[in-house]
């Protein structure tokens, strides 16, 4: 339409103009405004996360206070995220995410914990995924990936080579209350 456009599931709009120029220079004025105000409000709302950090935030109920106060409150703002009804898009990513940029343990875009570098991260990343059946790079809704999570959780690797798996509260759930947590 050329005289406006509006969204309002996504919260943006371009106002009628009125241009004095070709209708197809027009046309291609206001896509190219809507395509970056798409993009704005796109980036805003997804979340850079790795598969553990999306998968395991549920579960565990460590409270790591020594890596700091930063650290704690990106920790509780994913978990409620991923624990929220929210429609926020995630990209499931490789790597150092949002929330490992705040631990101490990060150096050089690279996890040095004690409890495992990014070699074994990333290895544990992939099982994630591979259990999931996900892919990085995927963009899915909080909403599509607890849907996952609840029917495949828990994984292999969660019964056999986690880690943390004698602190993880999947173990503690049956299937019924393990859909009413996720």
């Amino acid at each position: 339409m050329l005289g406006g456009l509006s969204c309002h599931e996504n919260n943006f709009s371009i106002q009628k103009r009125h241009v004095f120029i070709q209708p197809e220079i027009q046309i291609a004025v206001l896509w190219q405004e809507t395509r970056e105000t798409v993009t704005k409000n796109v980036n805003l709302t997804i979340k850079k996360l790795r598969p553990h950090h999306i998968f395991c935030k549920t579960f565990l109920t460590i409270d790591l206070t020594e890596r700091g106060e930063e650290f704690k409150k990106v920790s509780s703002a994913i978990k409620e995220l991923i624990e929220s009804n929210s429609d926020a898009m995630i990209e499931i990513i490789q790597g150092v995410d949002e929330l490992c940029k705040w631990c101490p343990d990060c150096r050089e875009d690279r996890c040095e914990s004690p409890n495992g570098n990014e070699d074994k991260v990333r290895k544990w990343d992939a099982i994630i995924l591979k259990g999931l059946g996900i892919s990085y790079g995927e963009k899915r809704t909080i909403q599509e990936l607890r849907e996952i999570i609840g029917r495949k959780a828990p994984l292999d690797f969660c019964r056999t080579r986690c880690p943390w798996k004698a602190i993880c509260t999947i173990f503690n759930l049956s299937e019924s209350s393990l859909d009413h947590q996720l």
